[in-house]
């Protein structure tokens, strides 16, 4: 309940201060206000914000999309008084953020891979094609194509809260605003603002658990009164998610100046480890827990230190969480590689072209059977709504399957009966006088290496299906090495989904 005092204090600011505190603590009164600095500070005892006084001034700061500050609006409203439940407040100053407590539901939810699939951006402006000598870790997020991603994002949609750019780097843009107000006459006036262009960015090392996190700013602008001497912080807070889970080395990183030290310096750079002894999930799906997967999270934040009370001086951007294991030390580099350290909330994208006279054949394969499925065997003749999964753009992703080798040597083994019953036994000679001795493989789509194969769909026995052909044996071959490459490459663990995207 909003307390109103009928009190007029004719002595100095600080035995006012302190006249009111104690009047407040002492009085229940409910009349009409008399002296409306006295109605200020009621106020904001109400709203549980600190007190408003005569001549406060202070700052808050909040995010919007990237571009889409209304510099305008903010023009037309200097010097306009701003009703004190429409300044953004803070029920009590922090100075980071903290681990927070999640149940177990939620834990889970939080390990779970593949919620994203952004397009993969092609590396040297070249067609990405999945390759040996590709590795993704090495094509690191840069603070421009990070701000373009946030600031071309659809207007009419609301952008996601981070973007990966592969599974091993991720960056959240964003657009901060601040507002300057003062206390005049009992009121708070806004009297002016400033707006800067914000990227995080988190980037995984090679062949090790740790990442480095940046930050890059841009084109401060000043609106109206805007004080350019205080401090700008901005920091992450890293650890494990498991409650009494370890922190990262170290836990926090800060970097600090004005507007115009941040000009001067506007990207800042610093190495995050990975502790090892955590606790592991319990969604690792390897033989005995193997892989020794843990779940860490890194808390982006800005904080303006030099405001007071009541305003809302920090915003705690959205957390970003990585998967780190020991895979690549455990199992085999040949598994997975890149970073100990993956953000799977990024599915893997297998990409493959029709064009490459590599792989040719098997790209066909692959693009009739998830987009003309009656045009390949078994077709649609057993199943009229057969379906088959994993193309980039849908719901359905395909799952590795490693640590399996019968459950791959079932898959293989079925693709070679469907061979022989739709093509014959003979389905291995080519018979192509411009290369007598080629012959042809068994391909199969999907993979012998997912929880989608051939067997496995065999088993589930619905409306899902796959496609089998006999091609080139050694397109079959090296599409097979690409895949193994890509898998490892992109550490892309046990049940782990990816798609896969064929290109003309």
């Amino acid at each position: 309940m909003a307390t109103s005092i009928v009190a007029c204090w004719s002595g100095s600011p600080e035995l006012f201060d302190r006249g009111i505190v104690r009047i407040l603590r002492t009085s229940h009164l409910s009349t009409a206000v008399v002296c409306a600095f006295v109605m200020v500070a009621s106020q904001g005892q109400a709203s549980g914000a600190g007190a408003l006084y005569e001549g406060m001034k202070f700052e808050t700061v909040r995010a919007v999309p990237i571009g889409r500050a209304d510099v305008a609006e903010l023009t037309r409203n200097l010097g306009r008084v701003v009703p004190v439940d429409a300044i953004g407040v803070a029920a009590e100053k922090g100075d980071r953020p903290k681990r927070r407590d999640r149940t177990a539901a939620e834990l889970a939810e939080l390990a779970r891979p593949g919620k994203y699939s952004f397009a993969p951006r092609q590396p040297s402006g070249a067609l990405r094609i999945a390759d040996e000598e590709f590795r993704p870790v090495r094509d690191r997020v840069n603070a421009e194509e990070c701000r373009n991603f946030f600031r071309n994002y659809p207007k009419d949609d609301t952008p996601p809260p981070y973007w990966f750019k592969n599974r091993f780097n991720a960056c959240h843009g964003i657009t901060l605003l601040s507002e300057h107000y003062e206390v005049r006459n009992g009121r708070p006036f806004l009297t002016g603002a400033m707006t800067v262009d914000a990227v995080a960015m988190v980037s995984m090392n090679e062949n090790s658990r740790s990442s480095e996190v940046s930050l890059r700013l841009w084109d401060w602008n000043k609106i109206g009164e805007y004080p350019t001497d205080k401090k700008w912080v901005f920091g992450a807070g890293c650890w494990e998610t498991a409650p009494r889970g370890k922190d990262c080395l170290p836990d926090s990183v800060t970097h600090y100046g004005t507007p115009d030290q941040w000009k001067n310096n506007p990207e800042r750079t610093q190495t995050i480890q990975y502790p090892t002894d955590g606790m592991t999930i319990p969604e690792d799906p390897s033989p005995h827990g193997i892989e020794q997967r843990q779940l860490y999270e890194i808390d982006p934040y800005v904080y303006l230190p030099d405001s007071p009370p009541p305003a809302k001086t920090f915003y705690d951007a959205p957390s970003v969480p990585q998967r780190c294991d020991q895979g690549r030390t455990a199992v085999s580099p040949n598994y997975v590689r890149g970073s100990d350290c993956v953000f799977h909330e990024q599915a893997g994208v297998f990409q493959l072209s029709v064009s490459d006279d590599r792989v040719a054949e098997s790209a066909q394969l692959i693009r009739d059977a998830i987009d003309n499925v009656s045009s390949t065997k078994p077709g649609t003749v057993d199943k009229p709504n057969a379906w088959i999964p994993g193309k980039f753009g849908t719901a359905h992703p395909l799952h590795r399957l490693y640590h399996d080798q019968i459950g791959r040597d079932n898959n293989g083994a079925a693709a070679i009966e469907a061979c022989k019953k739709y093509f014959t036994p003979n389905y291995k000679d080519r018979n192509d006088p411009n290369d007598p001795e080629a012959t042809n493989d068994c391909d199969e789509y999907p993979f012998r290496t997912t929880y989608q194969g051939v067997q496995f769909t065999i088993n589930d026995n619905n409306d899902r299906s796959y496609a089998v052909r006999p091609v080139l044996s050694r397109q079959n071959q090296k599409a097979g090495d690409l895949l193994g490459q890509f898998m490892a490459n992109d550490h892309l663990g046990e049940e782990d989904p990816f798609y896969v995207w064929i290109h003309d």
